[in-house]
């Protein structure tokens, strides 16, 4: 009847809840993981810039 209407719509809200929650969680995971590659990657530039920059600087301080 409709009490076990009632209780196949609430377990089947339930799981649906569930799945939502997991993709959710799935997506921002991602999306975190991803601007973290962008940041290691823009480090990894500006290191290199400043590498760069020292090395001119030093060369530039030897010549006479």
């Amino acid at each position: 009847g409709l009490e076990h209407y009632l209780q196949n719509l609430g377990e089947r809200l339930g799981a649906a809840t569930k799945m939502q929650d997991q993709y959710c969680t799935r997506l921002i995971i991602a999306t975190l993981e991803n601007k973290r590659r962008e940041l290691d990657l823009q480090r990894n530039k500006a290191l290199y810039a400043q590498a760069r920059l020292y090395d001119q600087l030093s060369h530039e301080a030897e010549t006479p």
